[in-house]
């Protein structure tokens, strides 16, 4: 597939397309979300991303994954030292070890978050015991 078969690409800002075959396209929290809904995993994570205006570059595996994330998440630096001899190699090993860091979530893990959220929230609610108040 290409971008071009995207029904939105005229209007796309995204630097990251999903249906592009470049595997050297990244996206950090400041660009565009691709508004494509047949990629709402990939959508859900660069929104999740840019409320917590996370620093480094994502790319398209590391976007695929629904994932936690928590306040401090960061993407991949894009700085190398001057020491690395093969830079793509050492990128590679970054998005490995970020992969690594940061498991999908399974659906069992994702149903006790909302239903522990859920009985927090009832737990909050404020009793009426004095209806006289109103």
């Amino acid at each position: 597939m290409n971008p071009e078969s995207c029904p939105l690409y005229q209007k796309c800002e995204c630097p990251l397309c999903p249906l592009s075959d470049n595997p050297m396209q990244v996206w950090y929290s400041e660009d565009e979300i691709c508004k494509n809904p047949d990629f709402e995993t990939i959508s859900r994570s660069m929104k999740k991303l840019k409320r917590k205006a996370a620093h480094g570059y994502f790319t398209l595996d590391m976007l695929k994954r629904d994932f936690i994330v928590r306040k401090g998440v960061e993407g991949i630096y894009p700085d190398l030292p001057d020491t690395v001899k093969d830079s793509l190699k050492e990128y590679e090993r970054r998005e490995k070890a970020w992969l690594g860091k940061h498991p999908e979530i399974s659906k069992e893990r994702f149903d006790n978050l909302i239903a522990r959220g859920k009985s927090l929230a009832e737990s909050r609610k404020c009793p009426q015991t004095m209806p006289f108040l109103r």
